[in-house]
């Protein structure tokens, strides 16, 4: 029988049995409760045993269900820790998240990104309306253009990067970026390291990029970061980092690029920030001091189907396996796994 159903038993009988203790005489009853009896009636006191049931009952429920959260022996198993009901936050940020969901809407973005940032943004307000994109190509599809041009944020203060386009007038620079050069590009253009809004879009080394500049003590409040939907829900991956003597190299249009949902997740918590929105392409965090906790929802909250634009990999590549602390050890998968990734 269920532990909690015992403990359920067990108070009606202590409830019932000290109504007919106090029912036979007051004299008789034992001194902690004729104490607590003296000015009070007969249910006062027995609420009084009743409430210190009921902690223990609601401390029983707890250690269960976090054995229940802790119980995953394989370090690839879907997360469902915190699901609102044990996260440090309030039931209207819980709400709130579920409401993001139908918020997407498009106007200069790749997809419905520019609504759900702007819901974001009505909900924890802006601080200095200073954007930080790269991969934006000419910024005429870009996630923060709307920002720019309908919500008036900080052209002049903010930074736009992209490897084969450059436009002043809009802060655009013409920089190639990478994991081992992002930091000191940050630096040559001043980049404040706390600001409302990061968008990451490399199309290959996102896990990467975002640890490095997280890093760096780099702290937006909001971080817009791609993922690829091709992964299992399950796996924590990312593509593999150049050998030490090797070369950064660009995407090849295949599905063998950027990082998994999971991987994102886990990256994202390990410097404490909330998912809060996704959609097929981007995840949406928000940095857990703005929503006033961590709310940590599980993978298949955020599964949105797979993307299916591209040619699989066909050259088997291996890919590197991301802890459940969001790091990468140096471990790789072997090249197993993945299947709608690999050919």
């Amino acid at each position: 029988m269920n532990q909690n159903y015992i403990q359920v038993i067990n108070l009606a009988c202590i409830i019932y049995l000290i109504y007919l203790t106090l029912r036979m005489s007051r004299n008789n009853v034992p001194k902690n409760l004729k104490t607590q009896m003296e000015g009070s009636s007969i249910i006062d006191t027995i609420k009084e045993v009743l409430k210190d049931e009921l902690k223990d009952i609601r401390g029983s429920e707890s250690q269960s269900h976090q054995k229940i959260n802790g119980a995953s022996e394989n370090s690839d198993q879907v997360s469902t820790v915190n699901q609102g009901k044990g996260s440090d936050v309030d039931n209207d940020i819980i709400n709130w998240i579920e409401e993001l969901k139908g918020k997407g809407t498009r106007h200069f973005s790749q997809n419905d990104e520019d609504g759900a940032i702007e819901a974001i943004f009505d909900k924890i307000g802006t601080k200095d309306k200073i954007y930080i994109e790269f991969g934006v190509e000419d910024c005429t599809e870009c996630n923060t253009r709307y920002l720019r041009e309908k919500k008036s944020w900080n052209v002049k203060k903010s930074l736009l990067l992209d490897g084969g386009n450059e436009n002043k007038e809009i802060n655009l620079f013409k920089e190639i970026f990478w994991p081992d050069n992002i930091v000191s590009l940050f630096k040559k253009y001043k980049v404040k390291k706390k600001f409302d809004l990061l968008s990451v879009d490399t199309d290959s080394y996102d896990f990467f990029m975002l640890e490095t500049i997280l890093e760096a003590g780099y702290s937006p409040r909001v971080i817009v970061v791609e993922y690829n939907a091709n992964f299992e829900i399950t796996e924590a991956r990312s593509i593999m980092p150049p050998d030490e003597d090797g070369d950064w190299q660009r995407w090849d249009s295949t599905t063998h690029q950027g990082m998994s949902l999971l991987a994102a997740m886990r990256l994202l918590a390990r410097f404490s920030y909330s998912v809060v929105w996704t959609n097929r392409v981007n995840m949406m965090a928000v940095r857990d001091s703005e929503l006033g906790g961590a709310v940590r929802l599980g993978a298949e909250n955020w599964d949105r189907g797979r993307l299916d634009q591209h040619r699989c990999d066909d050259k088997g590549r291996a890919l590197a396996v991301i802890t459940e602390q969001g790091t990468w050890e140096g471990e790789d998968d072997g090249g197993k796994g993945s299947p709608h990734v690999r050919c």
